[in-house]
């Protein structure tokens, strides 16, 4: 069996449906275990569904259905493939201000289309129209796509609907309270849908923001319920708002920024700054964009920022940016002159951009 993710679809599942049901089964079971020691200790049980990012992280393991014929596999492959290279040309071009190409996106949602009619299953296939719908404008349409694509992840390491419907069972016969942090964060993370761009950091972790209302959620949910106090008590109104929180947390706006930047200038470096494989670029874009609004002293979100003016080939902003890395922090650029003499792609960006790197300085070429 080739390694998940190594191909976009594979002839066979990675997992068979003997091995998927066990891992359901121990699911419940533990869930059920959980509730019962909690009930052993006199406690209420509250069950929070898990949420995950569908949109920035693209399925573990695609395969095709049995009854697909194999003469039409390497072509489904092929088109698939050309679906995913426009989607991307699509979304470098978004990214970098130009409104979507609608007749580009419709073309590719066709393709989408005629693939589903040979094999609707494939969870790849999906995911890319879950892509294209957001270019089309169509977030509502494109959350629900995302959602079919996690559940037909043949390789389920994230919260399917199979895992929330065990969650909500397991919680009716064990008298259970459930929380599902989901609408809140839908609703505050708004068209744009919540993915890596400052609500998880990576494909089910939530960020910051995703944290607090995962825990108000919970507390609203305890509320309705009179678990810790009687509902008519629970005051919110008198509750400090989210910065009193966090600075009674220690909240520190200047780490928290850093945090992001390095987040999108991973994403950067993913794309090994090959022009044919930019991935994550709105994502970093949308991540420096909040380290900057929280911190304009950030070193390292100017760094990313002039990274991605590179990638854009827009000299003058990403010369600007750059001289305001090393005006604040010189220190934090050097990693950047270290990969430039080792790395030809990052060489080759910085020269389709009128830009190389000499002396330890940032110059421009003729």
């Amino acid at each position: 069996m080739e390694f998940v993710g190594s191909e976009a679809v594979h002839d066979e599942p990675f997992l068979d449906e003997a091995r998927l049901g066990l891992g359901q089964r121990r699911y419940r079971s533990n869930l059920e275990r959980i509730v019962a020691i909690v009930h052993e200790h006199g406690g209420q049980a509250v069950l929070v569904h898990p949420i995950s990012d569908a949109v920035d992280t693209p399925v573990f393991e695609s395969h095709f259905a049995p009854a697909t014929p194999a003469e039409a596999r390497k072509r489904f492959r092929d088109d698939l493939a050309g679906v995913t290279s426009e989607r991307e040309t699509l979304e470098r071009a978004a990214a970098a201000g130009a409104a979507p190409d609608a007749a580009r996106v419709r073309a590719a949602l066709e393709v989408v289309d005629r693939l589903a009619g040979i094999d609707s299953g494939v969870a790849t296939l999906r995911y890319e129209r879950a892509r294209l719908l957001l270019l089309a404008g169509r977030p509502d349409d494109a959350r629900l796509e995302f959602a079919a694509a996690v559940d037909a992840d043949g390789y389920p390491v994230r919260s399917t609907s199979v895992i929330q419907a065990i969650l909500e069972d397991v919680a009716r016969k064990t008298h259970s309270i459930t929380v599902d942090p989901a609408p809140l964060v839908t609703a505050e993370a708004g068209p744009a849908l919540a993915g890596r761009n400052g609500w998880y950091v990576d494909y089910c972790h939530p960020d910051l923001r995703g944290h607090e209302l995962v825990a108000e959620a919970i507390l609203r949910k305890l509320a309705e319920t009179g678990v810790l106090a009687p509902r008519e008590e629970w005051r919110f109104a008198d509750e400090p708002g989210v910065d009193e929180y966090r600075r009674i947390a220690g909240y520190d706006a200047g780490k928290q920024a850093t945090t992001w930047a390095r987040t999108a200038l991973f994403f950067l470096g993913g794309t090994a700054f090959d022009p044919t494989k930019h991935v994550g670029l709105g994502a970093a874009e949308q991540l420096l964009d909040r380290a900057l609004k929280h911190d304009p002293a950030c070193a390292a979100a100017w760094l990313g920022r002039g990274i991605l003016q590179v990638l854009r080939r827009r000299t003058d902003d990403a010369l600007a940016s750059f001289d305001r890395a090393i005006a604040i922090d010189p220190k934090e650029i050097a990693p950047l002159f270290s990969a430039y003499r080792e790395n030809r792609n990052l060489q080759s960006a910085f020269a389709a951009a009128g830009l190389a790197i000499r002396d330890g300085r940032i110059v421009r070429t003729p």
